[in-house]
């Protein structure tokens, strides 16, 4: 959510998850993942959704360094954070950091 000058009109309140609380560690809802390639425009109830562009890490407790980014129609890359990921047992917590810009949501997706 934002409320600045010179952005978006149609950003509620309602396209920020109730649980972000900003930078920090998260762990998606029903062992859902960072998806690892761009989920389309306008997906994720934003219009640019996040992806990870590196690997999530395979061995429990290791911690894989990522780059998030935002897809904003064809451009799969339109903006990008730092992210770290982290096996744990049997699910994923996510080092998030605030969204590059208000219409911009981070993804999750079923686990495979």
């Amino acid at each position: 959510y934002c409320d600045l000058p010179g952005h978006h009109n149609f950003i509620t309140p309602a396209m920020t998850s109730p649980d972000w609380k900003g930078p920090g560690w998260y762990r998606f809802a029903n062992n859902s993942v960072m998806p690892e390639k761009p989920p389309g425009s306008g997906s994720c109830g934003a219009s640019a959704g996040g992806w990870s562009t590196g690997k999530h890490p395979e061995t429990q407790g290791t911690t894989q360094i990522v780059t998030v980014c935002f897809q904003w129609l064809e451009q799969e890359c339109w903006r990008s954070r730092q992210a770290m990921i982290t096996r744990c047992d049997g699910f994923y917590v996510y080092y998030l950091d605030n969204v590059p810009e208000c219409d911009a949501r981070h993804c999750a997706v079923p686990d495979k």
